[in-house]
C-alpha cells in the first residue's frame, strides 16, 4: 500500500484545485530538474519528544520539518513542496503525472517574499498500513516557475526511535562507547549537528566525546538515568563541539573570526563586555583580546569562555583606551563585573573620577581583581555632595565618552617637560605634549612611552581635535562607507562631518586606518578654527607639491606661526604626521585660539 502522509496541511484542496496543482508540479519538472547554483532549498527536521512536543497535535504527526529556500527571484512566487515517499527522489518525478500518486507522499503549496526567499515549518508523520513508518532518509522538492525544482534530503524518526538511541547512550560505560553510539550507531536519529565536531582533529574529538559523557555522568547521579531527552543530548554534543573548537584556535585572528561566527551560540552579544569589544576597541585590540584568550586557559565548560572573554575585554579595553577620558565608559559599561572583582561600588557615585582614571589608563593587569584595586587605592571621595550625581551612574548607556572639558593653558603656564623617557630628540614637541596629556586630550603608549615618532590615523587626529574644542559628539552620525556606527571614532568624526570640518577622501569612504599626511592636518585644523591667513607671508621650498585643496589651509596656519616647515625650508605636505607633530600642531591651536586672535 501507497504511504499515506496524515496533518499535512490543515487546508481542505477541492479536486479541481489538486489537478491543477499535479499540473504546476510536472510542467516544470518535465523541462529540468536543475535550478541556478544562486538558489536553493534547505530542509531540517526534529522529531517531537515529550520536552519539544506542542500540545493540540494530531497522533500521526511525529515530528517537525522546515523547509527554507529561495528561488532566484526577487519577486513573489508560487512554491510547490512535496514530500517523496520512501525510497523515491527526484528523478521518480520526471516520469509522468500518473506517478504522482506512488512518488509524493504529501504536497503543500507555499508564497515566497519580495525577494523570492521563503521559510515554512510543518508537522509531519508516515504511516504504512497505520503503522509508524521506519526511519529514514526522504526527499523534498519545490517546484515553481517554469523550468525549476530544487531537492534536499531529510532523516525521518520519531520520538521511539529517539528513545531507543538515547537509553544506549544513558549505558554507555566510558567515553569511547558513547562514541560509537552517538557518531556511528545513530546520530540520525538523535539529530546531532556534527558540522562543527566534523572539523575537529581527532584527539579534539575524543576530548569533545568526554565532555558529554562527563555531563551524562553528571546528569545520571541527579536523576538516576542520565540525558532525558535527545535535546538535552544534543545541548550537551553542540557545547562541547564548539568548546574544543575554540579552543583549537591557533591564532588570535582565528579566534577573532570563530568568535564571530558563533557569537550567537555563544550568547557573547548579551554581555556588557560584548559592547566595549565592538566599540572601545580596534580591530587590533580585539585581536589582542582573542590572543589573550588562545587555549581558553582556566575553562573547563563552555560557559566559562563567557567570563574569560569579559576579563579580557576589559583589562585589553583598559590596557589600549589611549585617553583616561576613555577608561570611564569601560568601567561603567562593566561595573556588575568589576565590583564582583572587588571595586569599590563609590567609583560609581563620583563627579569626577579622573584620579583613578589617569592611574589605570594604558597600565596592564593581569586579574580584575588586581584592577579593582588599583581603582580603589585612587579613589578620591572628598567631594561635596552637591557636586555628585543627583541619580545613579552605574549602568553607564553610552560607551562613547564626552570629550574632555578643556583646561585653558596659556604659554606661560605649560609644563616644561613631557614626563615621557622617550622624548629625546623631541624637545621641540615636550611642553606640547605634556599640557595635551594634562587635558585629557593624548595621552602616552604607557606610562614612560609617549612613542613621538609613530604616525597618527585620520580618525585618531579627529577625535583628539574634537576633544581638544570640546565639541559635542551625542547623537552624530555620518554615513561613511568605511566608518563602522559601533566603533570608537564613529561619533568623533561624526561631529567632525557634521560640521565641515572633515569630507573624506572622496567616493563617500572617510579613510578610516590611514595615516593622516601633513596637510591634510593643516587643512582640517584650519577648517575647524576658521582661521584665514595674517599679513605674515611664509612659503615653502616645496610649496608647489602641496595640493589645491590644502594650500590655503597650510598658509593660513604658517602665518600664524602655528605650523612650521622641516627645518630644511619645505613643509612635506604628503608625509605622515608623527604623534610629535600632531601634538604641537594642537597645542599651538590652543594657544592661537586662548590669545584670542
Amino acid at each position: 500500500m501507497k504511504n499515506k502522509h496524515r496533518n499535512f496541511s490543515k487546508r481542505v484542496l477541492s479536486f479541481a484545485t489538486i489537478c491543477a496543482l499535479i499540473a504546476s508540479v510536472f510542467a516544470p519538472i518535465g523541462a529540468a530538474l536543475a535550478a541556478p547554483a544562486s538558489t536553493g532549498i534547505e530542509a531540517s527536521y526534529v522529531p517531537y519528544e515529550v520536552t519539544n512536543t506542542p500540545a493540540g497535535l494530531h497522533p500521526s504527526v511525529k515530528g517537525l520539518l522546515t523547509v527554507e529556500g529561495h528561488v532566484g527571484k526577487a519577486e513573489k512566487t508560487s512554491v510547490v513542496l512535496m514530500v517523496l515517499a520512501k525510497g523515491k527522489t527526484e528523478a521518480d518525478l520526471a516520469n509522468n503525472v500518473s506517478a504522482f500518486g506512488t512518488a509524493v507522499d504529501s504536497f503543500r503549496q507555499v508564497t515566497t517574499g519580495n525577494d523570492g526567499k521563503f521559510s515554512v515549518s510543518f508537522g509531519i508523520g508516515f504511516y504504512e498500513d497505520g503503522v509508524s513508518s521506519t526511519k529514514g532518509d526522504y526527499v523534498v522538492a519545490a517546484s515553481y516557475g517554469d523550468t525549476s525544482v530544487l531537492t534536499d534530503g531529510f532523516y525521518y524518526s520519531t520520538a521511539a526511535h529517539v528513545g531507543e538511541a538515547l537509553a544506549a547512550v544513558n549505558a554507555s560505560s566510558d567515553a569511547q562507547s558513547l562514541k560509537t553510539e552517538i557518531t556511528v550507531n545513530s546520530p540520525k536519529e538523535l539529530v546531532l549537528d556534527t558540522a562543527i565536531y566534523d572539523t575537529l582533529g581527532s584527539g579534539a574529538k575524543d576530548l569533545a566525546i568526554a565532555y558529554v559523557f562527563n555531563a551524562k555522568q553528571a546528569l545520571k547521579d541527579e536523576n538516576s538515568v542520565g540525558f532525558l531527552s535527545g535535546e538535552a543530548l544534543r545541548e550537551s554534543f553542540n557545547e562541547a563541539s564548539l568548546f574544543y573548537k575554540l579552543k583549537s584556535a591557533s591564532t588570535g585572528d582565528e579566534l577573532k573570526s570563530m568568535l564571530n561566527t558563533y557569537k550567537a551560540k555563544l550568547s557573547l552579544t548579551t554581555l556588557p563586555a560584548y559592547k566595549t569589544y565592538t566599540d572601545s576597541l580596534t580591530d587590533s585590540g580585539r585581536t589582542a583580546v582573542c590572543d589573550s584568550m588562545k587555549g581558553l586557559g582556566g575553562c573547563t565548560l563552555l560557559s566559562d569562555v563567557k567570563g574569560l572573554f569579559t576579563k579580557q575585554v576589559i583589562l585589553n579595553a583598559v590596557a589600549k583606551a589611549g585617553l583616561w577620558s576613555n577608561i570611564k565608559p569601560i568601567i561603567n559599561q562593566n561595573k556588575a563585573a568589576l565590583i564582583s572583582a572587588g571595586a569599590s561600588e563609590s567609583y560609581y557615585s563620583l563627579s569626577d573620577t579622573s584620579a583613578p582614571d589617569k592611574a589605570i589608563v594604558g597600565k596592564t593587569y593581569q586579574t580584575l581583581a588586581a584592577l579593582a584595586e588599583a581603582i580603589n587605592e585612587n579613589i578620591k571621595t572628598d567631594a561635596p555632595p552637591s557636586q555628585r550625581p543627583s541619580s545613579g551612574s552605574g549602568g553607564g548607556s553610552s560607551v562613547i565618552p564626552a570629550p574632555p572639558v578643556v583646561t585653558p593653558v596659556g604659554g606661560n603656564d605649560a609644563p616644561s617637560a613631557s614626563g615621557f623617557a622617550d622624548m629625546a630628540g623631541y624637545e621641540w614637541a615636550a611642553d606640547a605634549v605634556s599640557a595635551l596629556k594634562n587635558m585629557g586630550v593624548i595621552n602616552g603608549k604607557s606610562d614612560s612611552s609617549f612613542a613621538p615618532a609613530d604616525n597618527v590615523t585620520r580618525e585618531e587626529f579627529v577625535k583628539m581635535l574634537i576633544s581638544l574644542l570640546g565639541i559635542s559628539v551625542n547623537g552624530a552620525t555620518a554615513d561613511f562607507a568605511d566608518a563602522d556606527k559601533g566603533a570608537w571614532y564613529y561619533p568623533y568624526i561624526s561631529a567632525a562631518a557634521n560640521g565641515g570640518i572633515v569630507n573624506g577622501v572622496g567616493n563617500g569612504v572617510f579613510g578610516v586606518g590611514m595615516n593622516i599626511t601633513r596637510q591634510d592636518i593643516a587643512t582640517i585644523a584650519c577648517r575647524a578654527m576658521g582661521i584665514t591667513a595674517s599679513d605674515a607671508l611664509v612659503t615653502f621650498s616645496d610649496e608647489a607639491s602641496i595640493a589645491d585643496y590644502a594650500k590655503d589651509g597650510v598658509a593660513a596656519l604658517a602665518s600664524h606661526g602655528i605650523i612650521s616647515g622641516m627645518g630644511d625650508g619645505s613643509f612635506a605636505p604628503t608625509a605622515n604626521a608623527t604623534r610629535a607633530q600632531a601634538a604641537k600642531i594642537l597645542y599651538e591651536l590652543h594657544r592661537w585660539k586662548e590669545s584670542g586672535k
